[in-house]
Order: structure tokens, then sequence, then C-alpha cells
């Protein structure tokens, strides 16, 4: 007879946590489950523990052990394993409260729910798991719920991503729903992305207030650091939580709940707080890139998504400043010196920003090229060239500067379907003597969006005779042509 419930466990060189974590397990008070670790590939003591404890639970304990492949590869094998009805996750530094598993399967016993959300407690601890600081973060949940339709799911999920619910795997999940996707095993983020991929079959869902899970972030040398999220740089990271962000938009868009406000600035809001850990990661112990590489990466941050992101939070000199003071810190005095080597927008508008002695109108010549540089569609540097704007009046145009966030407001109406505001700012940018390609891609852009898509065609195909290789326009006429064609 199937158990209810398989937990599932994956290890790697953990030897100091195993004994806690598996006997959280084994003494619970709900015991219809089976419990299935996999070893993936441990060099220290970690199979001689877990050996002993399958020798001693065999009713109780699967171990399976497979050269080394990664957290994700491991939990992918432990639900190909399990043979319950449900999942739940255990990381093998964590442990469960003793009657964890009886809370979660009174909610499958009485209401078959999908998904069972875990109240979590996350606590900073040393290498010994001494607790350090205890519920550093943790989920303010007063009651339960409990919603048993799927039209009341999808209209109650942007409040239980507002509380986290959905950030991890450490829930109860049914386990058809698990086998039909298995982890990504790319990004370190696969945990959210898996809660992104199944919402849309989620029909029911629960949570229980009580902290029933006690997850560890350990400090002291970040490089032997257990979290592999925690503190360090990954080349991935951008494109993964760009991912994030277009997945949830098209989920809540299929859902018929983007066009509400507050879920817009939900999806902006998580993007923007995942861009600062992006920003801060730069400068991770593990990341070798030198100056120059590291601020031409940041400036790549700046993005559709991220620009989105900010027109919707009307928060474009907020996290402009954060790119630039971020690019500041990088030191870019002994790159500058090779001069011709690093022809790059971003170079030349650091050189302007911090030459002390340079001629306000070179200084103001040489901005003005970085914020028109069709590699700079986003115009980084205009927060700099609207404070020099202030101090230096007779050089320095405001005119410039109204242009540019006239564009912004142009995007950010785009962007958030307010397409008769965005056309009078589009009217404004057309009326200003500037020869910017963004302009006709905003406006090709906002024809498309509003219904007229042979105009759109057409106003691309008139950008593309002024300014032939500007390739954000390319790839919106074919966007659109392919669209227009195939529907």
């Amino acid at each position: 007879m199937k158990p209810l419930i398989s937990v599932v466990t994956a290890v790697y060189n953990t030897e100091k946590y195993l004994d806690k974590a598996i006997n959280s397990v084994l003494c619970q008070t709900f015991q219809d489950f089976e419990y299935i670790i996999v070893d993936d590939g441990s060099t220290d003591r970690s199979p001689e523990i877990l050996q002993e404890y399958a020798s001693r639970y065999p009713e109780k304990i699967r171990l399976h052990r497979q050269t080394n492949k990664g957290a994700y590869h491991a939990y992918n094998k432990c639900t190909e394993l399990a043979k319950g009805q449900y999942i739940f996750t255990l990381n093998s530094d964590d442990y469960l409260s003793e009657d964890c598993l009886e809370i979660v399967s009174s909610y499958v016993i009485k209401h078959g729910v999908d998904v069972v959300f875990i109240n979590t407690a996350t606590h900073a601890a040393d290498e010994e798991q001494n607790i350090v600081w205890k519920d550093m973060q943790s989920i303010e949940l007063k009651e339960e719920f409990i919603i048993l339709s799927q039209e009341a799911v999808r209209l109650s999920w942007p409040s239980i991503m507002r509380m986290g619910l959905v950030r991890n795997n450490i829930n109860l999940y049914k386990a058809d729903i698990m086998k039909k996707h298995p982890y990504y095993t790319g990004y370190y983020g696969a945990d959210y992305l898996l809660n992104i991929e199944i919402a849309d079959e989620i029909k029911s869902i629960a949570c229980h207030p009580k902290i029933l899970y006690h997850n560890f972030y350990y400090i002291g040398n970040t490089a032997e650091g257990r979290n592999i999220s925690e503190g360090k740089y990954y080349p991935y990271l951008h494109e993964m939580h760009n991912e994030f962000y277009l997945k949830n938009k098209a989920l809540f868009d299929s859902w018929n709940i983007l066009s509400d406000e507050e879920n817009r600035q939900l999806l902006a809001n998580t993007r923007i707080n995942q861009f600062k850990i992006e920003v801060r990661r730069i400068n991770a112990w593990n990341n070798k890139m030198s100056s120059a590489e590291k601020v031409f990466t940041l400036a790549s941050y700046f993005d559709d998504v991220l620009s989105e992101s900010t027109a919707v939070l009307n928060c474009r000199r907020q996290i402009e400043k954060l790119i630039l003071d971020a690019c500041g810190e990088q030191n870019l005095k002994a790159d500058l010196s090779q001069g011709e080597t690093l022809d790059h927008y971003m170079t030349h508008l650091l050189y302007a920003i911090n030459t002390e002695d340079l001629p306000p109108e070179v200084r103001e010549n040489t901005m003005l090229g970085a914020l028109t540089d069709k590699n700079n569609p986003y115009s980084l540097g205009l927060l700099y060239y609207e404070r020099y704007s202030k101090t230096h009046p007779n050089v320095f145009s405001m005119d410039v500067v109204e242009y540019f966030f006239c564009r912004e407001r142009a995007r950010g109406y785009v962007l958030t379907g307010r397409h008769e505001l965005a056309a009078d700012e589009i009217t404004l940018l057309f009326n200003a003597p500037f020869s910017d390609p963004e302009k006709y891609l905003l406006l090709c852009m906002n024809c498309f969006n509003f219904g007229f898509s042979d105009d759109a065609i057409s106003i691309a195909a008139l950008g593309l005779e002024k300014f032939p290789d500007y390739q954000r326009l390319i790839d919106a006429s074919m966007r659109f042509s392919s669209i227009i064609n195939s529907g």
C-alpha cells in the first residue's frame, strides 16, 4: 500500500547535520510516510551515516547513491523514486517540528488539497548549527487558510506570493503534479521556478500558521557556506530573475489578473528586489571579472524587463543611481588608462562623471554621446546629466533631460497598456529635434498594442530607413510581422 507522504532529502557532505535532520523525520507523530534519501556523491562521512540509518530503519528509509550531479538532479531522483501520494522536501541541514507531518497531512486527509504551504523559520547559525540569530525570516501568518477552488487559488496567488510562501520547495505537493514537473537543473532558484510552473494546475491549497520547518543560513566562511544561493555570483543570475518575472507575468495575464495595479506592482517590486541582489553579488568573492567587465555587466542589466519594472514603480532615478554607484565602486581608473581598448558608452560616461577637471563642454558632449548611444537604449547616465544641468545651465540643456524623461514616461505607458497617454508623450518626442531610433520603436509598439498592426509595421520600416542597424527596431519589426502573418 502506498504511503500518504514521501519525505525526500538530497545529501551532499552534510555529516554534521544529518542526525538532527533524519531524526526529526523518524520522530514524527504521524507515521504514514516513507523516507527517500539520495546521496549525491558525498565525500565526507555522510555515506556511512546514511547507511547506518538505512540499516536500522529499513521499513522507513530507502537510500539511493549517485555520482555528484547537483542538488536538483538529486531531488529529481527523489521524486522519481517516491511512492507516496504526496512529496515533502527536507534539506539535509534543516529539521522538522515533530508534528509537522501530522498537521500537513490533516489538510490532505480532510480536503485532498494539491499543495500545503509550510510556514518556515530561517535561523542564522554557525557551522555547528548553534543559532546566532533566531527566526530571521519567517512568515507572519496569523491563521490558517484553506482554498478549495482553482478560481479562488488564482485570485489569492498574489497574496500568497507576498507572504513568501512560493519562494522555495519546502511544501507538501501532490506527487502526480511533482512527477510532471521535474526541477530545472541550471538555476539555484529552481525551487521558485517549480512553483511558478505548477501554479496553473493547482486547484486547492492550505497553510497552517505554526512554524513547522526550521531552515538554517550558515554564517562564517562564505566560500564554505552551505547555502548554494547565498552570497555568491552566478553568471545566469540576471537571466534567472528575468525568467521569473516573465513567467509570473504570463501567468497573471492568462488568469486575467495582470491589469490589477497592485498585481503589476507586486511583480515589479519582486523584480526590483531581485535586481538589488544582482548588484550586490557583482562583488562576490567568487566573481573573477575585471572591474571593466563588472561595469559592462551592470550596464547590461538595465534591459527591457528592468525598464518595465522601473516604469511600473516610477523609480527610474533610484535604479539608475544604484547601477551607477555600483559602477563607480569598481574603480575603472586603471582600465580607463587603456584608452581606445575600452570604447564603450559606460566607459565614456564614467570618464565624464569622475574626471573632476574636465571642461564643462567636453563633459556635456561626452555624456550626451553616451545617452544617445545605440547600445544604451535606456539612457543610463541621465541622472548625472540632470544634476550637471542644474549646476551648469549654460552648457547642459534641460531640454535634453525633459526629452529623455518624456521617453521614459512614454515607455511606462506603453508597457502598462495606457496607450492614449503613451500616444501623447510620443507626440512630444517627435516634436523634439533629436535623432533617436527609440521614439520609432515606442511608436510602433504603441500602435501594435493599440491594435493598429499595419501602422506598426510601416512605422518600424520608416525607422529602419533612418536607423538601419538599430537591432531593437529590427527585432520589433520581425516580431510584429511574424505575429501578423501567423494570425
